[in-house]
């Protein structure tokens, strides 16, 4: 029997079969939208069965065996937690769905300004470099993030040019990092260790938000070491807002922070080959940051500079022991073509418009294109002409890939 709000007891039945009800109701519209997905995302349709028809099968068994014992006029504690626990479920899929259907539509409308695909494209290349599994899709939304359930990275829009692509490296960081890891010999037996769980681990029983920056640092980190300086470069000079940008926040570190991680980086990356080819544009964006700073805060530059190194050194530790995660397990994947794109550079400004090459990869060509911008900061007609002709030369990337994997 059930207890009514005076403390009595009712003999009617448990309202539990009224939301299963509900509940079915909604997974079954769910799974006719996805009949019509020829409709809504003509050429994802596989990606999106892939993604959703197998967990809305799981799902929709779930629900059904919780239907048949609800149809008794008595329910459980159990019962009612396995349905909040498989509404919960479905919530996040059905979010994940309405975000796959809007990128689809977004693409097909041009909203994406057509670079969708040249995400999806250079996340596939980390993908295949790191040996990670899965298949990522982009769509744009209101800010970024990454959904696990469905692989779905959101990019904030509006996505207007190739110089904020990166950005989607460092979404892809958030979920393959926990899965990166190597084997280790512990006494006479190898165990496969998963570094970066062990540090966010850590992290976690100082409070969640220990927790949560640390995961962003090593999303950055990630970026940069898997696809060379690009996403630094957009993260300084178009990206973090020198407004407070030494105050960390609940979930993220300060932009100054997670700046003098990238920017140590990339010189263990050029310690790494025994190189400086990184040098130059370590300089010019250290430059450029710190009078961002002293201009949006009204600080004296020096000043600026001095605690801007200070926290360059307290960062040390963290860049060393996420650089340990990143070496230990992807070492082979670490971005070594800056030649490449050194090679590609003054092809991006004048001249005969580049062409795709075999071995040529996106991340080369952002790359080449932030060497320009680097160089052309203050020259608007440059930049435009560098980020134009590398966009075109993405799209036609992204087509000759597709050409030959029809």
């Amino acid at each position: 029997m059930f207890a009514e709000r005076g403390g009595g007891a009712t003999d009617k039945a448990s309202i539990l079969a009224a939301h299963v009800s509900a509940l079915e109701r909604e997974i079954g519209q769910l799974q006719g939208a996805l009949a019509h997905l020829d409709e809504l995302a003509p050429g994802l349709e596989a990606a999106a069965r892939a993604r959703f028809a197998e967990v809305l099968v799981q799902t929709n068994g779930k629900v059904a065996e919780l239907s048949r014992r609800a149809t008794g006029e008595r329910a459980t504690a159990e019962d009612w937690k396995v349905l909040r626990n498989q509404r919960r479920d479905f919530t996040s899929l059905a979010r994940e769905y309405l975000a796959f259907v809007q990128g689809a539509l977004m693409r097909r409308t041009t909203l994406d300004a057509g670079l969708l695909p040249v995400v999806d494209a250079l996340l596939l290349e980390v993908q295949q470099r790191v040996r990670g599994g899965g298949d990522p899709l982009t769509v744009l939304a209101e800010r970024e993030w990454y959904g696990e359930e469905a692989q779905i990275i959101r990019l904030r829009f509006p996505l207007t040019d190739i110089w904020s692509v990166s950005v989607a490296v460092h979404e892809l960081g958030h979920s393959a990092g926990p899965r990166l890891s190597r084997r280790e010999q512990q006494d006479r037996f190898w165990e496969r260790v998963y570094p970066l769980q062990t540090i966010l681990r850590r992290e976690y029983t100082t409070g969640q938000s220990a927790w949560s920056r640390m995961h962003e640092l090593f999303a950055d980190a990630f970026a940069v070491y898997l696809t060379g300086p690009a996403y630094a470069c957009a993260c300084a000079l178009l990206r973090f807002d020198p407004v407070g940008a030494t105050s960390d926040g609940p979930t993220h570190p300060s932009n100054a922070r997670r700046l003098a991680l990238m920017f140590r980086f990339l010189e263990r990356m050029d310690d790494a080959t025994g190189s400086t080819a990184y040098g130059g544009m370590l300089g010019e964006l250290r430059a450029r940051w710190r009078a961002a700073v002293a201009e949006a805060t009204g600080s004296d530059l020096e000043e600026v500079t001095t605690a801007d190194e200070r926290l360059a050194t307290e960062t040390k530790v963290t860049v060393d022991e996420l650089w340990d995660v990143l070496h230990g397990t992807v070492e082979s994947a670490r971005y070594s073509r800056i030649s490449e794109a050194q090679r590609l550079k003054p092809q991006l400004v004048s001249g005969p418009r580049a062409q795709p090459t075999p071995g040529l990869d996106l991340a080369d060509v952002l790359n080449a294109a932030w060497l320009n911008r680097v160089d052309h900061l203050d020259d608007p007609s440059v930049i435009s002409t560098v980020g134009s002709r590398a966009r075109d030369l993405c799209f036609a990337l992204v087509k000759a890939a597709s050409d030959s994997n029809p």
